[in-house]
């Protein structure tokens, strides 16, 4: 059996013939898949491929599917089951995905993802902050002529900007997990692409996400303090 791409190279056609390892073999039919890698492959019998490459009884790799969900516990008892046969390595598909090149540029892409979303969130917060004091720059010029001081007034900006991150924070969560129960439902994308949200990944965004935020409110606080009283009072 070969795939397209390699019956297209080769010029074959089932019922053709075609020669591997000094073995000659019938071509019964062409495979179309669509990924790329396999439409480039040769396949055929176990048994004359074990022959032909001087081994007898031996296969160089064995995928192992176990149930979506399976516990910890019962992983390594899987892994210690086939351990238990001999001369056979083990390894999890996280930890082959761990040294894959492509998967190292699919987390680089998603870190990026992440960090272009939480800046986005950091302008919207300072967008609108700067938005508020200049439509509050009356309240800010009472309050500062009543004797509020400069250190109180920006805390009480970055405290606002604070609690929007907070409400922001929360709504992603819940998203979040929605996301990580809706999604294996989806065929199409639950075939390929499942994810549960972990506390250490969870409590570092939200980190990052209240410093940033914290950060951006800085700048708008830093403008209300800026007019004094009576010229706040008169622009507004």
């Amino acid at each position: 059996m070969l795939g397209d791409a390699t019956a297209e190279a080769l010029a074959k056609k089932p019922g053709d013939k075609i020669e591997l390892l000094g073995e000659a073999f019938t071509v019964i039919g062409i495979a179309k898949y669509k990924s790329l890698i396999n439409r480039g492959t040769v396949m055929l019998p176990l048994g004359d491929l074990q022959e032909l490459s001087y081994r007898l009884n031996q296969v160089t790799m064995v995928h192992v599917n176990l149930a979506r969900g399976a516990s910890a516990a019962e992983i390594a008892r899987v892994r210690q089951d086939i351990e238990a046969l001999g001369k056979v390595t083990v390894s999890t598909s996280s930890e082959a995905l761990d040294n894959d090149r492509n998967f190292k540029i699919l987390n680089a892409v998603s870190l990026a993802i992440s960090i272009i979303a939480l800046a986005m969130g950091v302008l919207y917060v300072l967008n609108s902050l700067v938005m508020a004091t200049q439509e509050r720059t009356r309240e800010i010029g009472i309050v500062a002529a009543i004797g509020w001081s400069d250190a109180r007034i920006m805390a009480s900006i970055v405290i606002e900007g604070l609690l929007m991150c907070a409400a922001g924070c929360v709504l992603g969560l819940l998203f979040s997990f929605f996301a990580a129960i809706a999604f294996p439902l989806i065929p199409t994308i639950g075939d390929l692409i499942s994810f549960k949200p972990s506390g250490r990944l969870i409590a570092t965004t939200i980190a990052a996400a209240f410093g940033l935020c914290a950060v951006g409110s800085l700048y708008p606080a830093w403008r209300a303090v800026q007019l004094e009283p009576a010229e706040a009072l008169r622009r507004a």
